[in-house]
């Protein structure tokens, strides 16, 4: 009985110290832990300037959630973005989920992911662009293209976002 509660307590103290340190997948090496670090410097408010202009106010809220980073933006396209360093790929991976309930997926071999281009992966077909990023201290700009839903034409677009 005795040896089965110093198990059980061992089992409690292991997944404590996995928890307290959810960055770290299996497959991480130091290396791979320290690009995935690189993304928590978006954790945090960011209010952000657009072009074209948002109707609503557009804010991204950044925080790390297990083994993800998770952006939460609200304004006219609100969407959830996860973000982590594929160690497989050997670079950026981010997920965004509009809405609407669509879903794409961009990559960047770059080794800081908000001074990169990302690429669009998924879904094949869908006509994404790439887009950039550039940061500079507490502020970030994204540049890219997209193709407007009402007119079809291929328009820019341009988010200052400053940190709160």
């Amino acid at each position: 009985m005795k040896l089965l509660l110093t198990a059980l307590g061992l089992a409690l103290i292991l997944t404590a110290i996995a928890q307290a340190d959810p960055s770290t997948s299996p497959e991480y090496t130091a290396a791979d832990q320290a690009q995935f670090a690189k993304l928590g410097t978006a954790n945090g408010k960011w209010t952000c300037a657009d072009t074209p202009p948002s109707k609503k106010p557009d804010v991204i809220t950044a925080k790390q959630l297990g083994n993800w980073y998770v952006w939460t933006e609200s304004g006219d396209a609100p969407n959830t973005t996860f973000a982590r360093w594929n160690a497989t790929l050997r670079g950026y991976t981010e997920v965004e989920i509009d809405a609407d309930g669509s879903t794409e997926v961009y990559t960047t071999k770059s080794t800081d992911p908000f001074n990169a281009t990302w690429k669009p992966g998924f879904p094949p077909g869908a006509k994404l662009y790439p887009y950039s990023v550039t940061t500079t201290g507490n502020t970030f700009k994204a540049t890219g293209k997209y193709k407007d839903a009402k007119t079809g034409k291929v328009l820019t677009f341009k988010s200052i976002c400053t940190k709160s």
